[in-house]
């Protein structure tokens, strides 16, 4: 238990794009982990990884939209370029509340004053995805206790993405999403002509599975909190 930061995005359009999606361009419903690890590592200013951030996600979003961009593509060979359209998929107005556990007090102080005064003007997932709206207090983990609610449970304010193995626990299903968090850096694969010697640096993600489960289930357990009353969906227990 402890202090955490909930942390409230606005964005007028997004793509939180999947891998291995080229001619359509495909988005998650929700930012994964490793785009807000990204998105906090600029926010601080860091050019190493800090490891031990723990993120809880959580929203909605109005809409779907899918339009043609054209994209211009050079080609060296030929010394010229070729246009060809592909489909973009964007979520339309989403909103988010992600709470962030930090490794440490200070790690915690440092990420607070930074979102307070961000460096640049913000964006999450493309650099054209700007938040429009950025939100950031400190709110208290606690545990929401079934027998005391009047209702006898609690509803999912918000499509959220839930660890599968906490979806077990509270018998929660929804679509099953294999999402990355972390990466290490792997030397392999063969490099260009001009860098054939050095070869190619592949980044290896972490993989956590989760559901991405709709708002509205109820839950009948006593289920971790916060002091606002939002649940939290820990990346890493």
């Amino acid at each position: 238990m402890g202090m955490i930061l909930k942390i409230e995005v606005k964005q007028d359009k997004a793509v939180y794009r999947t891998p291995y999606s080229m001619e359509v361009i495909e988005t998650y419903p929700l930012p994964p982990y490793s785009t807000i690890i990204g998105f906090l590592h600029n926010m601080l200013g860091l050019r190493e990884a800090l490891w031990g951030i723990n993120l809880s996600v959580q929203g909605r979003y109005e809409g779907v939209l899918r339009e043609y961009v054209s994209f211009h593509k050079y080609e060296k060979k030929k010394r010229e370029g070729k246009i060809y359209p592909i489909i973009v998929t964007s979520l339309v107005k989403p909103f988010l509340i992600i709470h962030v556990k930090m490794p440490t007090i200070d790690w915690h102080k440092r990420l607070l004053t930074a979102l307070q005064n961000p460096p640049y003007f913000p964006y999450l997932g493309r650099p054209e995805d700007l938040v429009t709206e950025l939100k950031v207090n400190e709110v208290e983990e606690t545990v929401f206790c079934s027998e005391s609610s009047p209702e006898g449970g609690l509803a999912l304010p918000f499509d959220a993405y839930v660890p599968v193995v906490q979806a077990k626990t509270y018998d929660l299903r929804g679509i099953h999403y294999f999402l990355p968090s972390y990466y290490c850096k792997k030397e392999g694969g063969k490099g260009t002509k001009r860098n054939s010697a050095k070869g190619l640096c592949l980044r290896v993600f972490e993989l956590i599975p989760v559901f991405y489960v709709q708002k509205g289930r109820s839950i009948v357990q006593d289920i971790p909190v916060d002091s606002e009353g939002f649940p939290l969906w820990w990346m890493t227990s």
